[in-house]
């Protein structure tokens, strides 16, 4: 879970032999209009990449934000 623009941004990351193999918005409340780009864009990002630290997409950084750490997140507690 990740804060974008509002809180409750969750996120289902799939790790296959080691790497990001797929990432889920699960539920969100982000506002229509600003968040779409950056739900197509930073997770694919993201497993082109294999790191959360990726840009954001312009107009719609909270949100942005909000799926890097909700991805981060999740990638920790996979560790525990």
């Amino acid at each position: 879970v990740g804060r974008g623009f509002k809180p409750g941004l969750t996120v289902s990351v799939t790790v296959k032999d080691g790497k990001i193999a797929n990432i889920e918005i699960v539920s969100h409340r982000e506002s229509r209009g600003y968040y779409e780009e950056s739900f197509n864009v930073v997770p694919k990002e993201i497993i082109e990449s294999q790191s959360t630290e990726v840009d954001s997409v312009s107009g719609a950084t909270r949100s942005s934000r909000g799926i890097m750490d909700a991805v981060s997140n999740a990638l920790n507690q996979a560790k525990m």
